[in-house]
């Protein structure tokens, strides 16, 4: 069977191997005349559990918000060097492992690329949470990068 990717999303949370996880995508994107997208997800802040107070949750909502334009910036300066290839950043807000198989899902892409393990990786001979709820819930294939 010889499947032509032509959207392609990098779940990138900043570890090594999801470094490696867009280095591989840019390899499959080039065979292809794909696209690439570099999805990061920040996990919310969970306002009310920590701090009830209507002006702390003003604050944290703010810092959230910088947090995701940080991100987005940041992405977009890391991966716009790669002028040769398609490539767009994504940055979401959400549990991980949900809001990437729902990205992949309302976009259409036909391959998820993601690392084995993650930035918080404790033992690397384990696959992570995020990436095993991935393979088993995505609407497409799923490459795990390690």
């Amino acid at each position: 069977m010889n499947v032509a990717y032509k959207k392609i999303l990098v779940a990138y949370d900043g570890s090594e191997q999801s470094q490696l996880a867009f280095e591989q995508a840019k390899t499959l994107a080039a065979m292809n005349d794909g696209k690439i997208t570099v999805l990061q997800v920040v996990p919310s802040i969970n306002y009310y559990l920590y701090l009830p107070d209507s002006y702390l949750y003003t604050d944290l909502s703010a810092r959230q918000n910088e947090l995701l334009t940080y991100t987005h910036d940041y992405l977009t300066a890391t991966f716009s060097n790669n002028q040769s290839q398609n490539i767009s950043v994504s940055v979401q807000e959400g549990s991980p492992k949900q809001t990437i198989v729902e990205y992949a899902e309302n976009n259409h892409f036909d391959l998820i690329l993601i690392g084995a393990t993650g930035v918080h990786g404790i033992n690397k001979l384990v696959v992570g949470s995020t990436t095993t709820f991935v393979v088993n819930h995505a609407p497409c294939h799923v490459l795990v990068v390690k």
